[in-house]
């Protein structure tokens, strides 16, 4: 709902890209964590929807009609509002060992494993 600009016709769509530069281990939570961090940051521009004459379809048949005009007001003018937010998703990623021996099937995890636990690892769980 926070992202509508007409219901029905209009909304803003977000992309959030996420640029690994290194891998010390842990990459999808520190990903998630950056993505979080990004949509806390960003502020939505307000808009305006003028012109036409009421009637919504805009298409300028000739019949008084005028095209809607959209307006994305500058930052400068007015202040972007915050992406409301109601959940924070956290990811934590275990690493999964199991028993070398087999003489068990008991499986030891570890919580945040580094890059080199992730390549000894089992398995993981995120």
């Amino acid at each position: 709902e926070a992202l509508c600009v007409k219901s029905g016709e209009w909304v803003w769509r977000l992309h959030v890209e996420v640029s690994l530069l290194d891998d010390g281990g842990n990459a999808v939570d520190a990903c998630a964590l950056a993505a979080v961090a990004a949509l806390r940051h960003f502020r939505l521009p307000e808009v305006r929807i003028g012109g036409g004459d009421g009637d919504g379809n805009g298409n300028g048949d000739g019949n008084g009609d005028a095209p809607e005009t959209t307006t994305i007001i500058h930052s400068d003018d007015r202040e972007p509002s915050p992406l409301p937010l109601h959940h924070t998703p956290l990811t934590s990623t275990f690493a999964l060992f199991s028993d070398e021996s087999g003489e068990s099937v008991a499986v030891s995890s570890l919580l945040d494993p580094s890059d080199r636990e992730e390549l000894a690892c089992n398995g993981l769980l995120t």
